[in-house]
């Protein structure tokens, strides 16, 4: 059996990286060929392209020079991990020519990613297997990334839906989505990254060249929150510097800060880090995977961001890692993490998880 993987793995994204290549790992386990279908969408290529501005005018344009050799750097060293880590199919594919890829593949899979939010790809149907005929269609933890569906995309969704043989979301609310609009029943599963164990990301790991000899905390901010204020908290309590995981424009001087760091050395900074600050979903399930003393904050802006967070530390139990004031910062950081419970919880979804990719791939 051959199966194809369709995701955002393009993407200059730690997260989007790294799910990929948990979700390639996961089937090989389970006994089949893997591939990931290098597809390209128009849209992602060009938002992450070192040409690619969003509205012109002078202050972005004084930036452009900045934010091009840095795309630039970034784009080389995805470029590095995705050759030597993922196993990309052998031709490359545009919305044009995706549909040559059907009869590749038994199954194709597409997830996890906000691959079904139309925002995210400018309308790309492929997301939703419309170009598939042949080949098995099915998901795995697919994300919609809103909470309610535009009634304009309804038509799509429920006539592509249909066609898939199973379903599997990764948010509660993208369940009920599935059902209202397609009758079709979906389950929620464990975002790839949690499929594989500690020792399993080692062979990640050990390509970091990263070393560093002193304590640190390292913090890793991607939306509207105030991890670097309670990072900054954070070492004026402990006296440890802090190392800021591609920083914004936002980020204090005193952090030591990592531009153009590869998925590597984002685990290893992690993995080696005595306490991680994040908003990000990704960063909070690694702090959870290398066991970490962490604290995760929240998105001030009211959107479907924070809810894998929150769902995701209600499932293993460290609730009290949510932080929204700096009051709570020195109860989460001296009370140690139970992580012998935690593994087991994470136990019980990483075997229904698998259990229902064996079911959906037919094996």
């Amino acid at each position: 059996m051959k199966v194809g993987i369709l995701t955002f793995h393009r993407a200059l994204n730690y997260g989007a990286v790294l799910q990929c290549y948990a979700l390639q790992s996961s089937l090989e386990k389970i006994g089949v060929e893997v591939e990931v279908i290098d597809y390209e969408n128009a849209f992602i290529s060009k938002f992450y392209s070192p040409f690619y501005i969003e509205k012109m005018n002078p202050r972005k344009f004084a930036y452009m020079l900045y934010a091009f050799r840095s795309k630039i750097k970034r784009n080389r060293v995805f470029s590095q991990y995705r050759k030597k880590y993922l196993k990309l199919s052998k031709s490359t594919y545009t919305e044009d020519t995706i549909k040559k890829s059907d009869t590749e593949y038994d199954v194709i899979i597409v997830g996890s990613d906000q691959v079904w939010n139309l925002e995210q790809t400018q309308g790309d149907l492929n997301y939703l297997l419309q170009f598939v005929e042949t080949a098995r269609r099915v998901s795995y933890a697919a994300s919609i990334g809103i909470e309610k569906l535009p009634e304009n995309q309804y038509k799509d969704f429920e006539r592509e839906l249909k066609k898939f043989a199973a379903i599997s979301v990764r948010e509660k609310s993208s369940v009920k989505i599935v059902r209202d609009v397609a009758q079709k029943d979906a389950v929620v599963s464990l975002d790839p990254t949690l499929l594989l164990s500690k020792k399993e990301w080692e062979a990640v790991v050990e390509s970091s060249a990263l070393i560093v000899h002193e304590k640190y905390i390292c913090v890793y901010k991607i939306n509207s929150s105030k991890a670097y204020e309670y990072a900054t908290y954070l070492s004026k309590k402990t006296g440890l510097k802090v190392i800021a995981i591609k920083p914004d424009r936002t980020c204090p001087k005193a952090f030591q800060k990592v531009l153009y760091a590869s998925p590597n050395d984002f685990l290893s900074y992690i993995r080696k880090a005595t306490y991680v600050v994040t908003d990000s979903f990704h960063g909070t399930v690694f702090s959870i995977l290398y066991e970490k003393q962490f604290l995760a904050c929240l998105d001030s802006r009211k959107n479907n961001k924070n809810t894998r967070i929150v769902e995701l530390l209600g499932m293993v139990g460290l609730e009290k890692c949510l932080i929204d004031s700096s009051e709570k910062i020195v109860d989460a950081i001296e009370n140690n993490n139970d992580y012998v419970e935690v593994k087991k919880k994470i136990d019980v979804d990483q075997k229904e998880s698998i259990r229902y990719l064996k079911e959906a791939i037919n094996l």
